[in-house]
């Protein structure tokens, strides 16, 4: 059995293994998508009502609702008030930029979870869906070489070629798409902290239920 031969054998084989891996890729994909949809949704929610809550207490110059509020919401952005007052009143204020940035890195891993996986299938499934391409017609010139130069015979193959092709696109968009949109949120969680920590300074000062 000369080489070119196998090579052609071996293209046949991985023409269809990158079909499965563009399946299992499209799985993934989708796992990836329904957990983080549902994951943003939940802390969406809560992050609203909190925004509700604060939006109430600067127009209202009062903390005691806003505290209840807090110890009661599931929002980060509660967690993160609570434990900026407790720090506030028991330790020096001006570390309270180091406690931020330590909080933020701590939900991190939580707020970017299976973002990277998506990314990297977003980006790499066209590539692998042309990688079959190229062994689907690979294998398609050699049906028109067995064929003795039937034309039916390699169109036939390259459009079944083409399949790969169509599926890593299918399977790239709603990945890159959605991995854009999960940034968005990310980076909306992350803001949101960030100008939490100016009103938790000027809130948390205040001891009383009135602000001054």
């Amino acid at each position: 059995m000369g080489l070119g031969t196998q090579l052609f054998q071996l293209a046949h084989i991985a023409h269809y293994a990158t079909l499965w891996l563009l399946l299992i890729l499209s799985v993934l994909s989708i796992a990836f998508i329904l957990e983080r949809t549902l994951f943003y949704k939940k802390i969406q929610k809560h992050q609203k009502k909190f925004d509700e809550a604060i939006t109430q207490a600067l127009e209202t110059q009062n903390l005691e609702k806003l505290n209840q509020f807090a110890s009661k919401n599931e929002s980060y952005e509660s967690d993160m008030y609570q434990l900026a007052q407790k720090f506030i009143q028991n330790q020096d204020p001006s570390k309270l930029d180091h406690y931020f940035d330590t909080y933020k890195s701590s939900i991190r891993s939580s707020l970017d979870r299976f973002l990277n996986p998506l990314a990297s299938i977003g980006s790499n499934a066209p590539f692998i869906g042309l990688l079959g391409t190229v062994f689907g017609v690979m294998e398609a010139f050699r049906s028109l070489a067995m064929s003795q130069g039937e034309p039916a015979a390699v169109m036939a193959g390259i459009s079944q070629a083409l399949i790969a092709t169509a599926i890593g696109l299918f399977v790239a968009i709603p990945a890159t798409f959605a991995y854009n949109i999960f940034q968005k949120k990310l980076r909306r969680t992350i803001n949101n902290l960030n100008v939490l920590k100016d009103i938790s300074l000027s809130l948390g000062k205040t001891k009383s239920g009135d602000l001054n």
